[in-house]
């Protein structure tokens, strides 16, 4: 947060694995005016699978309530699970001006066979890519990893052939790490472990990937306007989540002041 306060994570459950958790609806719509009244101008919503919020009222609903209280400017919410991306919740972002419409949406992996080795009860690759919900500005972002146990180079091929079709503005790359009691370790002798100097091949070439798709997309802005939150003299972000280097020239103006900023 570059140490400025008016960017802050409101949670919406509990984050640790095992059974979700919801908070009350009212509790966390009277943290956010609460943080509101003290200068806090963007509000991120967040939850282990912050789309199956079962508070006392839909995400969908939760997201118009945080929206109508007063002096929020932005909006997001993360992590998302695509299996509980609601129909309202995509007819609601538009018509709120405060909602930044950039979500992460994990995908994990571009091949069927990796995901139900990994038991992620995910749509399939070629679903997620062809869906214009996937396509949208708020579906921006995800989570991919490289070098799971029994990857092989067919599986990573279908992972990089899956991110050239899908369009997303950032990627979040892992290396596989092993985590206790979990079927990828029960089974890593029968799958096969990945070598490390392979998965870290396969991850650089995801990664470049992205960043070329990244770059790109940087300079087809070039020369627009955008709104900047300023967290700090010379410093702030776009509604996209994009750090954005300012010229500050006024004095006295404050962190938390939206900026116009053409690049």
């Amino acid at each position: 947060m570059k140490g400025c306060d008016k960017r802050v994570l409101v949670l919406c459950g509990s984050l640790h694995r095992g059974r979700e958790v919801s908070r009350l609806t009212r509790e966390i719509v009277r943290e956010v005016a609460s943080l509101a009244g003290v200068g806090i101008r963007e509000v991120t919503l967040i939850g282990q699978n912050v789309n199956a919020y079962a508070g006392s009222c839909s995400f969908a609903d939760l997201v118009r309530r945080v929206a109508a209280v007063p002096g929020v400017l932005r909006i997001r919410f993360t992590t998302s699970h695509p299996m509980d991306l609601s129909a309202d919740l995509f007819a609601a972002l538009p018509r709120l001006p405060s909602s930044c419409r950039t979500s992460i949406c994990p995908c994990q992996h571009g091949a069927d066979s990796v995901l139900e080795r990994m038991r992620a009860s995910t749509p399939s690759p070629s679903t997620m890519s062809a869906s214009p919900r996937c396509r949208s500005r708020w579906r921006s972002r995800s989570d991919i990893i490289c070098g799971f146990p029994g990857e092989t180079e067919d599986e990573h091929r279908q992972n990089l052939e899956f991110l050239r079709r899908t369009p997303y503005d950032n990627l979040f790359s892992f290396l596989y790490s092993p985590r206790p009691h979990t079927a990828a370790i029960l089974k890593l002798r029968e799958w096969g472990e990945v070598p490390r100097a392979l998965g870290l091949r396969r991850l650089e070439e995801v990664q470049a990937l992205q960043m070329e798709r990244t770059l790109r997309r940087h300079r087809e802005r070039t020369g627009s306007v955008v709104e900047v939150l300023v967290e700090e003299p010379g410093f702030g972000r776009s509604r996209e989540n994009w750090t954005v280097q300012l010229r500050w020239r006024r004095r006295g103006r404050r962190p938390g002041v939206g900026a116009r900023r053409q690049r």
